[in-house]
């Protein structure tokens, strides 16, 4: 899809406002040629004139009307945020994210993913939520040794702990808490049904970790590290 307009909605609250501004200038900055975002939705990052992008999730058009309870998502065809699965290697300029890896089992994985599948010296840019500013607010902090066990092994032995967190901290703000006897047997149903939830968590600190390991470890050189409002935006360059 050809990049139409890069403006963005002043009419929308402050702080949502300072997210979608630094959005756009860090793309206008770092972007450039042909790219893919992954699970845009309702809010694709505001790209340069000139680019182009494809959409991809892995809801079709009617599934992400009932996600976000609204139409109009960016979307063009089926992509697996966590693998690009089918997306030969280099194949893009740029890859986009945001609110995306914190939903995936193997974040760091996906990073990797995402690294394989743009050109070397192209960009992965991705904005993942502060957990301080949201409502994993109440949750412990995922540790950069469990995202790095997470890659080892793909992260789904980890999956029925994402649910239990979810249990024990998210549920209960928005209906009743579910007696602690039956935490165990519901994390393994939520588990099986691959429940969509936050599976890990970061602040500002250990955001920077994380893509420092990157750095060292998946062939991405840090270009851009920022918390804006309640999420950390990065911009990785592929090593070439």
């Amino acid at each position: 899809m050809q990049a139409e307009i890069d403006a963005v909605d002043y009419s929308v609250p402050p702080q949502e406002l300072e997210v979608r501004i630094a959005r756009r200038t860090l793309a206008r900055v770092y972007v450039r040629g042909s790219g893919v975002e992954v699970g845009a939705g309702t809010r694709p990052w505001p790209l340069p004139l000139g680019t182009s992008c494809f959409y991809g999730d892995v809801l079709d058009t009617e599934g992400l009307a009932r996600y976000f309870s609204a139409t109009g998502s960016a979307y063009e065809g089926f992509i697996d945020a966590q693998t690009f699965a089918g997306i030969p290697d280099q194949a893009y300029d740029f890859s986009l994210s945001a609110h995306v890896l914190e939903h995936l089992v193997n974040p760091l994985g996906a990073i990797e993913a995402a690294l394989r599948v743009v050109r070397p010296g192209g960009i992965v840019m991705f904005a993942i939520p502060d957990k301080r500013h949201t409502w994993d607010n109440p949750r412990p902090v995922t540790p950069l040794k469990h995202l790095i066990s997470d890659y080892v092994t793909g992260g789904e032995d980890t999956r029925i702990d994402g649910c239990l967190e979810h249990i024990r901290y998210l549920h209960p703000q928005w209906a009743p808490p579910i007696p602690e006897e039956q935490h165990q047997e519901e994390a393994i149903r939520l588990a099986n049904a691959k429940f969509d939830t936050h599976y890990h968590t970061w602040t500002s600190d250990t955001f920077i970790e994380m893509i420092e390991w990157v750095e060292e470890n998946l062939g991405g050189s840090i270009l851009h590290k920022e918390l804006v409002f309640n999420e950390n935006i990065a911009v990785l360059r592929k090593n070439v």
